[in-house]
């Protein structure tokens, strides 16, 4: 009996996605933000059976074709991909190199025809991938404003679909070769790169918070954590308080000590907005302080018609980022890192509530963290 091998190979790409079918289950059932991402995997699968069945009941003489080795050009990138995310514990890229390993075996199995037209396919899926929703409002959110990703997402699955509907309709005058399609899509990427790194530089002091009862007008207490923080702690430290003035302002602390444990860890903007809070505005800032400058982020958002200012920053040893993106590049194994969430509610203007932010920090900032600051700060002396 002669063996196909073609079914196996397949079956075989699979199996890296297989490996993070749970998280990608989990971020659907239990992520606001992602619970409507499972449309754009049917689409993916809709859009592969559209050209399967085209490709089924093409008229041409059908023949087999040799492997085509240019594909494990695509394969490599894809292992260096779901290399470097397992290195970071990224599971958003494993799922992409994922994506990207089936398209580098099906090249090499059936050639770059089948790739170009199972492109859509593998664009739609991606648009489904977790925490896309929020990273597309942030890419677009200087031109589209508040026009939620989801949204923006399902134009792009449209024209997607519409562009496959071309492809299959005009399949002799819609056809690019690998080399000019990957120097499009390499400027493309490299512009939106380009944008999106045209920003102050986003490193400061490493800023830490010495919190204590009470200092300078300042009044605090420990805060019971949710049944969210206490489902995300994970390995992790993981702290809120709540500081009242003598102006009786009110500031809200979260405060996480990261032991290793990455996989809890996300934009402020996006864990806002996955607990249903409106995202007015989100801004990389470079603040002066009494100890030099600190970079974080800062988020304006609104719920049940109540305005909060945010200041979101990573640090540590040596310094401070309010990018998340920054703090992921530069987070090693083993490495001290502390992550902060100042909130005080926006009363009159934000630049009130900056410096209510601010004079927090004047009064309780430090640039050293030890154990002692973190399991005992609210001890007696």
């Amino acid at each position: 009996m002669k063996f196909h091998w073609k079914p196996v190979a397949v079956l075989a790409l699979f199996l890296p996605l297989f490996r993070k079918l749970n998280y990608l289950f989990g971020a659907w059932q239990y992520s606001p933000l992602d619970q409507q991402d499972f449309i754009f995997w049917l689409l993916a699968l809709a859009a592969a059976g559209l050209f399967l069945g085209w490709e089924y009941r093409r008229p041409e003489k059908k023949t087999a074709s040799a492997p085509d080795y240019y594909g494990f050009i695509m394969l490599a990138a894809a292992v260096a991909l779901l290399a470097a995310s397992a290195l970071k514990h990224i599971n958003t890229a494993w799922l992409a190199g994922s994506l990207l390993f089936i398209a580098g075996g099906c090249w090499i199995i059936w050639g770059w025809r089948v790739v170009w037209y199972l492109f859509p396919a593998f664009f739609i899926a991606a648009l489904g991938l977790p925490s896309t929703t929020y990273w597309t409002s942030f890419l677009f959110r200087n031109c589209l404003g508040n026009v939620s990703g989801l949204t923006i997402k399902l134009f792009f699955a449209a024209s997607a679909l519409a562009w496959l509907a071309l492809c299959l309709r005009y399949p002799k005058k819609i056809f690019i070769r690998p080399e000019p399609f990957f120097f499009r899509a390499g400027l493309a990427a490299f512009a939106v790169s380009y944008v999106q790194t045209a920003e102050p530089p986003p490193r400061g002091v490493p800023l830490h918070l010495a919190l204590k009862p009470a200092a300078s007008g300042w009044l605090g207490e420990t805060v019971r954590l949710s049944p969210l923080d206490a489902s995300i702690k994970g390995k992790n430290v993981i702290r809120r308080y709540v500081y009242y003035s003598a102006a009786n302002t009110r500031i809200g602390i979260l405060f996480v000590q990261l032991r290793n444990d990455l996989h809890e860890i996300h934009p402020a903007a996006l864990c806002l907005a996955t607990a249903r809070w409106k995202i007015c505005s989100t801004t990389r800032k470079l603040l002066k302080t009494r100890f030099g400058i600190l970079s974080v982020t800062e988020i304006v958002a609104e719920k049940q018609k109540r305005r909060i200012l945010f200041f979101s920053w990573y640090s540590s040893e040596y310094f401070s980022t309010g990018s998340f993106i920054s703090f992921r590049k530069s987070w090693h194994f083993n490495e001290t890192w502390c992550i902060y969430q100042l909130a005080t509610p926006i009363v009159t203007t934000v630049s009130d509530a900056e410096c209510t932010l601010l004079d927090f920090l004047k009064t309780f900032g430090t640039l050293v963290l030890n154990d002692a600051m973190i399991d005992h700060r609210f001890k007696p002396d």
